[in-house]
């Protein structure tokens, strides 16, 4: 493409533009005003044509930042995927595939290769200009010779034999373009609609350029020349169009930048690609794409228009020092000021012992990230991971570019261990660091155990987790009598359904017998919570069938008379679906019961009383179980009073409960936040509902959420409770609609509301 400017930069002093083969200066004119004229004009355009512009800044400015490749829009080969480790950039060009030249004069390529257009020659070398055509490569080498490669269908890479003194080339679609010293241009390739039929006469060109299937050039006068199709327009240039210094040919449009810093614009504007924006900030370069225009403007910024199907105008953020673009097909490609790196991506500890943790990460994917050179990795005891490159031990990477790292320097049970990983550049510029703590030991033991015998030979133990983010598991351990396992070795285990439930049923025990348990907690790192009054209880095991032996009624020290005064003992709802509430409970130990009586009703308000609410058959006189199957309705609070009754009659204070009602709000402020191509993280907020049993995370592909907690693809979270799960293995540039749902103890489930479910695109992938 074609790019310059004449304009005087901030402070009133001119840019002094520059990008001339080894051979200009040999073949110019001997006059000072010729090479002036050129100096202006043929001097600062040789580079123009093959998508480069370099302004020198004053002597008085400050060194120059390092500058990085940046490229954005369509990628189907990998073209805007600009590779890591691009720093020493002389110049680019991209078309469906891109091309860099490095400071050394060895060449870089890589995108659409299906014609070997992005395999560079062996041994090319000593190259001071490059040009992407629409599938073949052109580099002009300092002796003022021209390789090409690449497809050759219609001879775009028969360079015409002779060909030596050469100093600017630029690649149409199909056809190329050479500029002579002598200011006169040399076409080949495609010629169906004249594009390669060089005006007669056509001299003192200074800029050239090849556009779809026409081509420009522009004379040292600051008039345009135009030839080849023209069913758009492209190439009737605009009447009274003058100094101009730069063109750029689209495909089937044009872009002319004059001495001012105004853009002119002429052919096809189907997509608004010749529409310039009204009050466009002065120009220092221009690019004119398939269909869309790109500007560098003098402030060291960007500016795009005209069709954005692939995201060729979506510029990233913070782009600043502009100066080269090149966008001469669906994507765009700029050399920029070189920030620091971003941090790396997705930092995780994927193993934590006593004895070794592994950190692994993605390296930095913005665009202004691909010339990472180094990551280092700081690490130190405590819960401050090292804020600077200085800070904290080195861990050894191994190597300089890497995604994982292992420490194996001697971690401590009960000590946690901070981790910061920093990306450094080509020009040594260090980002800020992703940071990781890895776990602590537990400051917190399991509480609230508890014990519901569920039968002769079963035993129902509950027990809350600590709260803590780095489980691994729970254990249970049993033992029998009534002293727990004082250990997580001691005494029998008892298997858990899943590493982290707070609840299990022990089945097989002896009828009539003691048993204590004991629960612990372990993080990653290995280290085992406390025991603490919280985490073990002890209970014995009855024959439902044998009640205790009848003990005489107390007697009331005021008047002496009899009273029976007693209930039973851990009432528990082990079961409570929306059709069925289990009941569980002990006899007192102290009373000759001859009956129990279950009282129930609707509501929050448990019967006080043995004639209140309804009747709950038990099937038997004496039971420590009922089951309730009276249609239970999904929104309704039920509660229950089991009242114990002697042989003479008393009936004793009752045992009451409630068992759990359904969802009257729904999960909310449901957020889903990009972390890769692949992976996505999905955060929301549970109900205030205590009665909680699982959260249900459901996928679907496309806009509209699952329906229900059923629908679209299950994603497994790490806790029943959680409140986000990161989704990995997902496919690039894809869009999903995930639904969050919550569930109580009766097996009712919160409805969806506009809270309860997002919907994201991921990014394409990058190369």
């Amino acid at each position: 493409m074609s790019y310059s400017t004449s304009t005087p930069a901030q402070g009133g002093q001119m840019p002094r533009v520059f990008s001339l083969s080894g051979k200009i200066l040999r073949r110019l004119n001997a006059s000072y005003a010729a090479w002036r004229r050129l100096l202006v004009g043929a001097m600062a355009l040789s580079f123009v044509a093959v998508s480069m512009l370099m302004v020198e800044a004053p002597k008085s400015a400050a060194a120059e930042t390092p500058k990085t490749v940046i490229g954005w829009g369509r990628n189907t080969w990998g073209e805007a995927a600009v590779p890591n480790g691009m720093s020493n950039v002389k110049a680019i060009s991209g078309t469906a595939h891109s091309m860099v030249l490095k400071n050394d004069g060895t060449v870089i390529s890589w995108g659409h290769n299906k014609y070997g257009e992005a395999t560079v020659p062996a041994g090319l070398s000593d190259v001071t200009a490059i040009a992407a055509g629409g599938f073949h490569s052109l580099a002009l080498r300092s002796n003022g010779n021209v390789v090409a490669w690449g497809q050759n269908d219609y001879g775009q890479l028969s360079v015409p034999a002779g060909l030596d003194d050469v100093i600017a080339i630029s690649g149409g679609r199909y056809h190329s373009l050479a500029l002579r010293s002598n200011g006169t241009v040399v076409a080949w390739g495609a010629n169906e609609f004249g594009q390669s039929t060089v005006p007669a006469g056509l001299h003192d060109v200074i800029a050239i350029d090849g556009g779809g299937y026409h081509s420009l050039a522009l004379r040292s006068d600051g008039t345009v020349v135009a030839w080849g199709a023209n069913e758009f327009g492209q190439s009737t240039v605009p009447a009274g169009l003058h100094d101009v210094t730069a063109i750029a040919a689209g495909w089937y449009h044009n872009l002319a930048l004059t001495r001012d810093g105004s853009v002119i614009a002429w052919g096809d504007d189907e997509n608004g690609q010749a529409s310039v924006p009204a009050g466009l900030a002065p120009a220092a370069a221009i690019s004119a794409g398939a269909t869309h225009s790109l500007v560098a403007l003098q402030d060291g910024t960007v500016a795009t228009w005209g069709d954005n199907l692939w995201g060729q105008m979506n510029v990233p953020a913070a782009i600043t020092g502009v100066t080269q673009i090149s966008g001469k097909a669906m994507n765009s490609l700029i050399l920029a000021d070189d920030p620091a790196p971003t941090p790396v991506t997705n930092l995780a500890a994927s193993i934590v012992t006593s004895s070794k943790v592994t950190l692994n990460w993605g390296y930095p994917n913005q665009p202004t990230d691909r010339d990472i050179a180094r990551i280092i990795v700081r690490g130190a005891p405590g819960e401050v991971a090292p804020a600077q490159v200085t800070d904290g031990v080195a861990v050894p990477t191994g190597r300089a570019m890497t995604t994982l790292v292992n420490d194996t320097t001697g971690l401590q049970p009960g000590q946690r261990y901070s981790y910061s990983v920093f990306a450094e550049d080509q020009a040594g510029n260090v980002g800020t660091p992703a940071s990781i703590t890895v776990p602590v030991s537990f400051r917190e033991p399991v509480t609230e155990a508890t014990a519901t015998v569920e039968s002769a030979t079963s035993v129902k133990i509950s027990w809350h987790n600590p709260n803590n983010n780095q489980l691994k598991r729970i254990t249970v351990r049993r033992a029998v009598g009534a002293t727990p396992p004082a250990s997580s070795t001691s005494g029998t285990n008892v298997t858990l359904a899943t590493a982290l439930a707070e609840s299990v049923t022990n089945t097989g025990l002896a009828p009539n017998t003691k048993y204590s348990y004991a629960i612990f907690a372990q993080d990653q790192i290995g280290n085992i919570s406390p025991l603490a009054d919280g985490s073990s209880v002890t209970v014995t095991t009855t024959d439902p069938n044998t009640p205790p032996e009848p003990s005489d009624p107390p007697t009331d020290p005021g008047d002496g008379g009899p009273t029976w005064n007693v209930s039973v003992t851990n009432l528990a709802a082990s079961i409570v679906t929306s059709s069925k509430v289990t009941l569980n409970w002990g006899y007192p130990s102290n009373a000759g019961i001859a009956r129990i009586i279950v009282r129930g009703a609707p509501g929050e308000v448990a019967p006080a009383q043995v004639t209140d609410g309804v009747a709950v058959p038990t099937g038997r006189a004496m039971t420590t179980l009922v089951n309730d199957t009276t249609g239970l309705q999904p929104g309704q609070r039920y509660s229950y009073s089991v009242f114990a009754e002697d042989q003479a009659g008393n009936v004793g204070t009752p045992a009451s409960i409630t068992v759990p009602v359904s969802f009257r709000e729904p999960v909310t402020e449901a957020t889903a936040t990009v972390e890769s191509a692949t992976s996505v993280k999905i955060s929301w907020h549970n109900p205030n509902n205590n009665q909680l049993k699982r959260i249900t995370v459901r996928r679907a592909v496309g806009a509209t959420p699952p329906a229900s907690s059923t629908s679209g693809t299950n994603v497994t979270l790490a806790t029943a409770l959680a409140e986000s799960v990161t989704n990995t293995g997902l496919a690039p540039n894809t869009k999903y609609s995930y639904a969050i749902f919550a569930q109580d103890q009766i097996g009712n489930i919160s409805p969806l509301a506009d809270g309860s479910s997002v919907t994201v695109t991921l990014p394409a992938a990058t190369q």
